[in-house]
């Protein structure tokens, strides 16, 4: 199964095919990836569903307040976090 448009797009999809480097893609092995097709990269996908979609609307009104987007959003919240300001 495709997992992604990016693999259409990938060297290692059309071309080279090496299983080494599929088995380190995000779209293979998310929790220990070394590169999303092939490009350097990190990436987290949060997803809210069941009963913890009431925790997204708080979430949602946080975002707003801080006139940003999301994914900047919660990069600046990891940031706080590991430079120690974060309350624990």
């Amino acid at each position: 199964m495709l997992q992604s448009w990016s693999c259409v797009h990938c060297r290692n999809w059309t071309i080279d095919q090496l299983i080494a480097v599929y088995q380190t893609c995000y779209w293979a092995i998310p929790e220990d990836c070394a590169h999303i097709a092939m490009e350097s990269a990190r990436r987290v996908d949060v997803v809210w569903k069941g009963k913890e979609l009431s925790k997204y609307s708080p979430h949602s009104e946080l975002v707003k307040r801080a006139r940003k987007d999301l994914p900047d959003f919660v990069e600046a919240v990891l940031n706080q976090h590991a430079n120690g300001s974060a309350d624990n």
